[in-house]
């Protein structure tokens, strides 16, 4: 997982490959050290991911609920294939980007 340096409020994190049950702690813990160092808004670009499991959304979810709890927002970008297939059978496509599905 990498992150993309922001302004103070905003940040960006590019996870790669598997999203699951091995590497969905790293990327909560992420969001929530961006969260303490004043991130308002974490925006997560999964272009790069190629899988995400139940332990991968529960992270965003959970990262989403924390950002909001400061006032703050997430959003998820670029996610393509399974990957978007997944965010639209939960629901969680148009809360995590603001979008409808397409």
């Amino acid at each position: 997982m990498s992150d993309t340096d922001g302004p103070s409020t905003g940040w960006r994190l590019e996870p790669r490959g598997d999203v699951d049950f091995a590497t969905a702690p790293e990327l909560q813990a992420q969001i929530v050290d961006l969260i303490e160092r004043g991130a308002r808004l974490v925006v997560i670009d999964l272009g790069a991911v190629t899988f995400l499991d139940s332990s991968g959304l529960r992270a965003l979810v959970h990262g989403a609920q924390a950002l909001e709890a400061v006032d703050g927002r997430l959003l998820v970008e670029n996610a393509t294939g399974a990957v978007a297939r997944v965010l639209e059978l939960t629901e969680l496509i148009e809360k995590l980007t603001g979008h409808e599905p397409a």
